[in-house]
């Protein structure tokens, strides 16, 4: 639990302090310099954070998430959330200690980011969990680190964690942006697991193919918190 909570909150602190360095200077907003930078680290982070290794003594690598007691989904949503939870802040943060409903530092700012992070998001996730599906397990021999059960759960993590830490500030701080800020965030969130280039080294236990496995799954982690 603390591992998951740790990375939260370390995705929380790099998207505050990206988000509003990008959003100090009219001219970087007019360069939606934000949105991109919200997807870069969002995307960053959660890659990094699925491709985390050891070398053990004779200099292989061993990947963290091939271990039993952590949770690639898990880790994939904890990313997903901080990051989510992080920018939106970024976006009231001048006013946050009196906040006046539907305040945001720039015009529909909120709903932008939401997309541009949920997107960067489930692109890192996915794409190196792709990856992590051709690489053999050395503490499972015959096996790899990730298998295409893996992978769509984590699609389904990666998306509720992007819903969870979007529509979640968006209720602590009010906005009448609360539906369009959905509404992006599974955009954002879908066209982000879709366009990652390694599902195409997947190779899916079923007969249907990877991209409608994890377009079932990705739907299923934003609505299963939407309809909460």
């Amino acid at each position: 639990m603390f591992l998951y909570e740790a990375i939260k909150a370390s995705a929380n602190g790099f998207l505050i302090s990206t988000t509003v360095a990008t959003t100090s200077n009219l001219k970087y907003l007019d360069q939606d310099l934000h949105l991109e930078a919200a997807e870069k680290v969002s995307k960053q982070i959660s890659q990094s954070v699925m491709l985390h290794n050891t070398t053990n003594n004779d200099e292989e690598v061993i990947y963290s998430v091939s271990n039993d007691w952590i949770k690639p989904d898990r880790i994939a949503e904890s990313a997903a959330s901080g990051a989510a939870m992080g920018s939106q802040l970024a976006t009231v943060l001048p006013k946050s200690m009196d906040y006046t409903d539907s305040w945001e530092v720039f015009t529909n700012i909120r709903r932008e980011i939401s997309k541009a992070v949920s997107k960067g998001s489930s692109y890192g996730a996915l794409n190196a969990s792709a990856w992590l599906s051709t690489q053999g397990d050395l503490t499972n021999v015959g096996k790899s680190v990730l298998g295409p059960n893996d992978i769509e759960a984590v699609a389904s993590g990666s998306a509720m964690g992007s819903m969870v830490g979007n529509t979640g500030l968006a209720i602590y701080y009010p906005t009448d942006q609360l539906v369009p800020i959905i509404n992006f965030t599974a955009q954002g969130s879908g066209y982000g697991s879709l366009s990652a280039e390694n599902l195409a080294l997947v190779s899916s236990d079923t007969t249907e193919s990877i991209e409608v496995s994890i377009a079932r799954t990705d739907s299923t982690g934003i609505f299963s918190w939407s309809l909460v």
